[in-house]
């Protein structure tokens, strides 16, 4: 029975190199990167001989603090819900979905700050079919209590704290600089 259901499966997907089933949970645990931002890859692979319209429903929990977008043939802003992109026979597509720690202000959100996105793939042609997992996004730092700072500074090729004094020691130049 088991092979009968794979076989008749039009999308099979990857997350982080390893197949991973429809309705599986992920739970991804880390620091924001430089966007405020957890991100989730999943590959998804075409598995018939006939290029695939496949639709993408993106759905937050109404208690998400977050912004979320996605990725999905193009990047659609926060609150767009669904896209779709041609995934070619035997082909794969590349799914990012974004969890934004931030607010509408811009402003990070607090460590430990959780979010839960389902996103649910399915063939346009055959929308009885879906596959869907649910994403559990957890903005942790290890042994910090700051956020990522978004700019990073250097001088002369090494790093420098905000803060810190530049001394200028020079002749002038011909410009008079």
């Amino acid at each position: 029975t088991f092979a009968g259901y794979m076989s008749a499966q039009s999308l099979t997907f990857k997350y982080e190199g390893n197949a991973v089933e429809p309705g599986t949970t992920i739970d991804i645990v880390s620091d924001l990167n430089d966007a405020m931002e957890l991100v989730i890859d999943l590959d998804v692979i075409n598995t018939t001989d006939a290029d695939i319209n496949v639709v993408l429903e993106m759905e937050s929990d109404p208690s998400n603090p977050t912004q979320d977008y996605f990725c999905w043939g193009t990047c659609y802003m926060p609150g767009v819900l669904t896209g779709s992109n041609t995934v070619v026979a035997g082909g794969e597509g590349i799914f990012n979905g974004h969890c934004g720690f931030y607010d509408t202000d811009w402003n990070t959100l607090p460590v430990g700050s959780t979010a839960k996105v389902t996103y649910t793939f399915y063939d346009e042609r055959n929308q009885d079919v879906k596959y869907s997992f649910v994403v559990n996004f957890k903005y942790e730092t290890e042994g910090s209590e700051t956020t990522t700072a978004a700019l990073a500074f250097k001088y002369e090729g090494k790093a420098i704290e905000p803060g810190t004094t530049i001394e200028i020691v020079s002749d002038i130049n011909s410009s008079m600089e």
